[in-house]
């Protein structure tokens, strides 16, 4: 068994045995197979790293490189500049992504080969998952995620900072997704609950959602948007075209819907005003700027004869 020590610049196939205590700089081509122990891989340029086996505690690609991932143990993969991973069996305990980067999570060629991923924060870029199983996802601000296979335990924005991430879902299984800001494209696939609130949005083309919750937002409410709407199997076990949840504050809704096709079926909640202010001057319950301009508007004007 071989140690090394100290940074190395590595452009190489990783021998069997090789065992690596400092972080590795790679901006070549490199293979690592079962028996391989490496603590840390940083990966740019033109790197292309292939993971067939082993462990590594943490792998960093930018600039560019390339991670081809079909098998081994992999504790955190972070994705940056461009960078592109592709995972296709093993195991990775905590994934980010950043700058543009790409993530595929698939089925391997082999029907036994499914790729594992324990948790996930995509911040920025694009990630696919097509097969495998992922845990919890937290998104960032502006990723794109597509998921038409596989299974993942959950999907949630919650971070109030404006951002705009999108979720489309084309087929899978999926848990719960919990969204603040953003938008969720469903197209297929089966998602046991979908929560929206604030000022996230939800437009249901097909597939199935088990339990579905709206959360009004203080002045424009909250919009689902349906189509097609006599092929879809809400509401679980009964397969009855309908919608139900809760609302914030408690009410229950269960919407059926005809057995008919839709082009576009709309379903918007308003926020109830209980107490309006006497200086609402445009009828939202709110006093603000819209207010004020009517006020000016009409500033020193009378009626007095």
């Amino acid at each position: 068994m071989r140690k090394l020590f100290g940074v190395v610049i590595l452009m190489s196939f990783v021998s069997i045995g090789s065992v690596f205590a400092a972080p590795l700089l790679v901006s070549g081509d490199m293979t690592i197979t079962e028996g391989n122990a490496i603590e840390e891989i940083n990966a740019y340029g033109q790197a292309n790293i292939t993971i067939t086996g082993g462990e590594v505690s943490k792998i960093i690609l930018a600039q560019d490189a390339n991670l081809d991932m079909q098998g081994g143990t992999v504790s955190t993969l972070k994705t940056f500049d461009n960078s592109t991973a592709n995972i296709t069996g093993g195991t990775t305990n905590y994934l980010e992504t950043y700058c543009s980067s790409e993530v595929i999570v698939d089925n391997g060629l082999e029907s036994s080969t499914v790729p594992t991923i324990s948790s996930a924060k995509f911040e920025s870029g694009i990630c696919k998952i097509n097969g495998g199983t992922v845990g919890e996802v937290t998104l960032g601000a502006s990723v794109e995620v597509f998921v038409s296979g596989g299974t993942v335990n959950g999907i949630k924005r919650w971070d109030p900072i404006v951002g705009n991430p999108a979720v489309v879902i084309l087929g899978g299984t999926l848990g719960s997704i919990d969204m603040y800001t953003g938008r969720v494209t469903c197209k297929g696939g089966q998602i046991d609950s979908l929560g929206i609130s604030s000022i996230a949005k939800a437009e249901i083309h097909a597939g199935g959602i088990n339990g579905l919750t709206g959360i009004p937002k203080l002045i424009e409410g909250y919009t689902f948007v349906v189509d097609d709407a006599s092929k879809l199997p809400f509401g679980g076990d009964d397969n009855q075209p309908h919608i139900w949840g809760t609302y914030k504050n408690g009410q229950q809704f269960d919407i059926s819907l005809p057995d008919i096709i839709y082009d576009s079926v709309q379903f918007t909640t308003k926020a109830v005003c209980t107490n309006q202010p006497d200086a609402d001057l445009t009828g939202d319950c709110v006093v603000n700027t819209s207010d004020l301009a009517v006020f000016a508007s009409e500033w020193l004007d009378s009626g007095l004869k």
